[in-house]
């Protein structure tokens, strides 16, 4: 299986907090809180939980959503349950959309050209291909 990891999750968790919540989102974001409470609920001071409450209180910080995505990429790295229903609500919030997000974060330094996309069909260039 694929690791789960924190820019996949960060990914999906910018999809949902964008800016413009929508029912999906609504229901896909109550979907994890309810996976994280089940997981950590006994346990308020858990990473994941102090990580949810902080985005919720301050759901427009992308600081936030990516603590929350490295929280819980390193607690399904703990625990093989975890991670597995936390792959299923991955795979089912990737499913509610035609929508793709690209994400390039955390302290990544680019030098160069960069595609994200979904669906490519045909080639991609870069620059002027008669210049080699």
């Amino acid at each position: 299986m694929d690791p789960l990891t924190a820019p996949a999750l960060a990914a999906v968790l910018a999809r949902i907090f964008d800016g413009a919540v929508n029912e999906v989102g609504r229901q896909t974001w109550t979907a994890l809180t309810g996976l994280v409470r089940r997981a950590f609920g006994g346990r308020d001071r858990s990473r994941p939980m102090r990580a949810v409450a902080e985005l919720e209180r301050h759901p427009d910080d992308p600081a936030k959503i990516t603590e929350l995505a490295a929280a819980l990429a390193a607690a399904a790295d703990l625990d093989p349950d975890f991670a597995a229903d936390l792959r299923q609500w991955l795979a089912d919030a990737g499913s509610t959309s035609g929508d793709v997000t690209n994400v390039i974060g955390g302290s990544a330094q680019i030098h160069g050209a960069v595609v994200q996309a979904r669906d490519i069909h045909g080639s991609i260039t870069f620059g002027d291909p008669d210049a080699r």
